[in-house]
């Protein structure tokens, strides 16, 4: 049986797993996609003290060697239940059982959806830094109007011709980035419509009327999943078509606990796991870390740190 189980792997996960690892606990890190979690898919981070410039992945591995050099084992699994039985928790991962002492959920967010028809379409993203090469020299629309819409849109001019940046309300990012997206929309490299509501996503030679839309859903399935060609917005009260070879959506994220359906663990409005100041859950022994916990401020140093401090609270734990 181990010590601690740590459900993700990013920034928070990864800080506890060094400062665990370090006393000697067994510790095994389970990650569904890929190590390091969002901060994989930053493409620079200049904030993060002791590191001077980098991308996210650069850091990421960095904090993996790191906790992997104090003996935590890091493995690929996706947790899909967690059981507290006596004193001992068990987990489902990938179908199997694991056992340990304590579980630290350190799962982050995930991508929110717009929830429109089509966005289920091939060439839709919600990571820039991921699939952004996949569209060289193609025109693109990212939707979202905040930072990191705006930070992902200049990102995507290493890639394509051109972007809708698309929002339905006026731009809110930070000064230093409007003044970059300023001098992007100045070059004609970037179209800003603000204001905008996005309706859904069509493929090529799909129509887009009512009646072409329910022709649409009694057709057989092509074997091959259709490509996004438009975004069909609302302005003004008016509907009209954006043409497009892809889209990125940027529109917040949202706590990554739905696996935790069913337990005892309290949960925010906004779903993220309520702890009290050890940053253990109602569940003794089961704890939380990183912007999945409610109240955590949503910057990779301040959730590292909610790792470290988590750790020190399960080793207290760990050794009554």
């Amino acid at each position: 049986m181990l010590d601690l189980i740590i459900i993700g792997s990013g920034p928070a996960a990864l800080s506890a797993a060094i400062y665990v690892a370090r006393e000697h606990m067994e510790t095994v890190v389970f990650e569904r996609k890929t190590v390091g979690g969002l901060l994989a898919g930053i493409d620079k981070i200049e904030n993060y003290t002791g590191f001077v410039a980098g991308s996210g992945a650069e850091l990421a591995k960095v904090m993996r060697t790191q906790a992997e050099h104090f003996g935590a084992k890091i493995k690929y699994g996706e947790v899909t239940e967690v059981k507290k039985r006596g004193e001992v928790f068990e987990l489902t991962v990938d179908g199997e059982s694991v056992k340990a002492r304590a579980v630290l959920v350190a799962t982050g967010s995930e991508p929110a959806k717009l929830g429109i028809d089509g966005e289920d379409l091939k060439g839709i993203s919600y990571c820039a830094t991921c699939d952004g090469a996949f569209f060289d020299g193609k025109t693109v629309a990212v939707i979202g109007g905040a930072n990191s819409a705006v930070q992902e849109a200049l990102f995507l001019l290493k890639f394509v011709k051109k972007v809708f940046l698309i929002s339905h309300s006026a731009i809110k990012s930070s000064e230093t980035l409007k003044k970059q997206l300023k001098e992007a929309v100045k070059a004609q490299k970037i179209e800003v419509l603000e204001n905008i509501e996005p309706k859904r996503f069509v493929s090529d030679g799909e129509m887009t009327t009512e009646k072409q839309r329910a022709q649409a859903k009694t057709a057989t399935n092509v074997e091959h999943k259709p490509c996004v060609a438009r975004v069909i917005v609302e302005d003004k009260g008016k509907e009209r078509e954006v043409k497009i070879d892809g889209a990125f959506i940027f529109v917040g994220h949202r706590p990554a606990t739905t696996f935790l359906a069913g337990t005892d663990v309290e949960l925010s409005e906004k779903g993220a796991i309520v702890t009290d100041g050890n940053l253990m859950t109602k569940v003794a022994g089961l704890f939380a870390a990183g912007s999945v916990r409610a109240g955590a401020v949503d910057q990779v140093i301040t959730v590292a740190g909610d790792g470290a401090a988590a750790a020190v609270s399960i080793r207290k734990y760990l050794q009554k």
